[in-house]
């Protein structure tokens, strides 16, 4: 569903442990935002980093496209 939205951040993934990443595709360490036993899945949601996350597709297309001849 994120591919066709302007930003990212909507479709998280949530492992048996708890464990919640910005992204289906990127069930990584460096994606990992905590879990959520730790925190309130709603905390973590909102997050700086989840909202940098989501912002990100835009900004990089954004600058990827001004390069365009």
């Amino acid at each position: 569903m994120c591919v066709h939205a302007r930003t990212c951040g909507s479709q998280l993934a949530l492992e048996h442990t708890g464990d919640l990443y910005s992204c289906d595709h990127y069930v990584e360490p460096g994606y990992l935002l905590g879990n959520i036993n730790d925190k309130h899945m709603l905390e973590v949601i909102a997050s700086p980093a989840q909202r940098k996350f989501g912002h990100d597709k835009h900004d990089t297309s954004m600058r990827e496209a001004s390069r365009r001849p």
